[in-house]
């Protein structure tokens, strides 16, 4: 309970393009962005996805990012 805060959970919509994603992490230094559709969870970005994309030439030209939709929701509280 020590190590967590009480701080606002910070997410991305489905439709996000990759530089608002690195925005929201960078500005709130997370290493994770959890991605919601209303309010259903759909997936999460995190740091090493952004590098995986990067390392992808194809990847660069693509916006908004494509994101895997995970087959269970779960509804954001």
């Amino acid at each position: 309970e020590e190590a967590m805060t009480r701080s606002p959970l910070m997410t991305c919509d489905a439709s996000s393009s990759v530089s608002n994603i690195v925005r929201v992490m960078t500005d709130y230094k997370i290493d994770a962005v959890p991605v919601v559709r209303g309010a259903h969870l759909v997936g999460l970005v995190t740091t090493t996805d952004l590098l995986f994309l990067l390392r992808d030439k194809e990847a660069e030209q693509a916006l908004p990012f494509q994101f895997h939709v995970v087959e269970e929701t779960a509804e954001v509280a």
